[in-house]
């Protein structure tokens, strides 16, 4: 590769190494310090040009620190008037690259890629940097093989105002509401739909509206994008794919309010794979994690057994009244039977009745698997025996908040994170369960300050 003269004093040796529809990346030595630097050089000089590399210094300026973000290291302007940025030169490419010349990321590697990602993405967005075209080839990964954020040529200040016309964005990871038309309506849960959709393309080796059999248009591709489910993935445990099809819900309200959400649901994804490969749900019934088709309401109501600790009346509402008396007439505590495994006839993984047989496994830990195997309701009756069983169990409350999440019951949702936070102040989970029904409610401000509050206790 031909060395070029970048005019730029104290760099040597560059060699062009990528380049965009706005600037061209370098490598280059720098003398002063006798490393090797990355250089980004604007080569579009129009008005639009430069206020978008103007905005990408100044957003990585205020991203500088966290560990998963490139570090920028000046910027100026060459002798022939360019600006140029220089940063960082990381080793290890980008993932696109590793892409090309693996095909496809296992799971897990790519999950630990993706994970400080959103906690670099959670950094900007608290500072009201919104990313906007999260994609395989602007993750870069250093030495040590650290993923690192970078290209924010296209970010924007979550104040600023702008419409879908002129929007600049990457088609593979959009997310549906790019093209909702009139005002840009993307926000802090669009990066997390392209982050997913990022995670997604290292698993399967495509971008998940991608047809390789179809004779594209741009166009097809949006009406896919917009109206088609999230494909299962082939190499993933099925809570994974339950993570995507929800981090990649069509309706922003119905994703991750925010980063340290969709970094907490993603590896209680993780988690629960490690578990088991069976779900069982307090009412008895075992269905296997990878089974594609899952009972319908009513085929379960027909299936339960008759016996259960919590009755359908109580299970579909907020009971919090407290235990009936008993038949003898003396007022006793009220303690929902225990779910036993081992009386079940059907093949439960072992790991799953070691599980449940341990005292240290909870009612609301129950709830989060069911949440996760995509049952909210019946975690909801879940948390219901919990709280039941002690009502001062914040655990319990935070879970059953989450579940009403779920369900879309922002307010009663609110109410059980509320209560949460008076039982348990240092409980960051429920300041996130608080936000996530605050953001359903409408009353964002509130969200972003519960969202802070969260962070606070995280550090």
């Amino acid at each position: 590769m031909s060395e070029t003269d970048l005019g730029i004093d104290g760099l040597a040796d560059a060699e062009e190494i990528g380049a965009g529809g706005f600037a061209k990346v370098y490598s280059a030595t720098d003398a002063s310090f006798g490393r090797t630097v990355a250089v980004k050089v604007l080569h579009q000089l129009d008005d639009g040009g430069r206020r978008r590399f103007e905005r990408e210094r100044l957003t990585m300026g205020r991203m500088t620190g966290h560990p998963n973000v490139v570090v920028p290291h000046s910027a100026g302007y060459t002798t022939a008037g360019n600006p140029y940025l220089l940063m960082e030169y990381l080793e290890g490419g980008s993932l696109h690259d590793q892409l090309l010349s693996a095909q496809t990321v296992p799971w897990a590697q790519a999950v630990d890629w993706i994970l400080p990602i959103a906690n670099a993405l959670e950094h900007g967005h608290s500072q009201g940097i919104l990313h906007r075209d999260i994609k395989p080839a602007n993750i870069l990964l250093g030495v040590a093989g650290t993923p690192k954020l970078a290209d924010f040529g296209i970010s924007a200040i979550r104040e600023a105002t702008s419409t879908t016309q002129g929007i600049a964005f990457s088609l593979a990871h959009a997310p549906p509401e790019t093209f909702a038309g009139g005002r840009d309506q993307r926000d802090e849960r669009s990066d997390l739909y392209s982050l997913a959709s990022t995670l997604f393309e290292l698993i399967a080796g495509a971008p998940p509206f991608q047809d390789p059999d179809a004779n594209d248009s741009q166009l097809a591709y949006v009406v896919r994008i917009a109206d088609h489910p999230v494909p299962d993935l082939a190499d993933g445990p099925p809570s994974l794919n339950q993570f995507l099809q929800r981090a990649m819900a069509k309706s922003p309200d119905d994703r991750p309010a925010s980063a340290a959400i969709f970094t907490d649901e993603l590896q209680q994804a993780i988690e629960l794979s490690e578990q088991t490969q069976t779900v069982v749900a307090p009412s008895g019934m075992i269905r296997p994690a990878d089974d594609p088709v899952r009972p319908s309401q009513s085929a379960r109501n027909e299936t339960a057994p008759t016996d259960q600790s919590v009755p359908p009346e109580q299970s579909s509402s907020l009971d919090r009244s407290g235990p009936p008396e008993a038949d003898t007439g003396e007022t006793e505590l009220w303690r929902p039977e225990p779910f036993d495994v081992s009386n079940q006839p059907t093949q439960i993984a072992p790991e799953v009745r070691s599980a449940r047989r341990s005292s240290a496994v909870s009612r609301h830990s129950r709830a989060i698997i069911l949440d996760w195997a995509g049952r909210p309701a019946e975690a909801l009756a879940t948390t219901n025996q919990a709280i039941q069983q002690d009502p001062n169990d914040a655990d319990a409350h935070y879970s059953q908040a989450m579940a009403l999440n779920r369900l879309m019951r922002h307010r009663e949702a609110l109410e059980s994170a509320n209560r949460a936070i008076s039982l348990d102040p240092s409980l960051a989970s429920a300041y996130r369960a608080r936000s996530a029904a605050l953001r359903g409610l409408g009353q964002k401000a509130e969200a972003k300050e519960s969202d802070s509050e969260a962070r606070k206790l995280e550090r």
